[in-house]
């Protein structure tokens, strides 16, 4: 059986930890590719590195959506 969500893609903010990582996690689960976008470059990466364990891709992009400065 396919994945719910292969072909699909998401963008997820504040995906480095908390609610976001765990919401960034199940999508990949269920078949999406993941742009985990979060402040913490570290932290971002470290969620992209779970991903690509489960074999699914997954980018990460260091953005500040409250700032429109750093929303770009």
């Amino acid at each position: 059986m396919e994945p719910l969500l292969e072909g699909r893609s998401a963008i997820v903010t504040g995906a480095g930890r908390g609610i976001g990582r765990g919401i960034a996690l199940c999508l990949a689960r269920d078949g999406a590719e993941v742009l985990i976008a979060d402040v913490n470059d570290a932290n971002a990466k470290a969620v992209t590195a779970e991903i690509h364990e489960m074999e699914r891709n997954a980018v990460s992009l260091v953005c500040d959506v409250g700032s429109r400065d750093g929303a770009r």
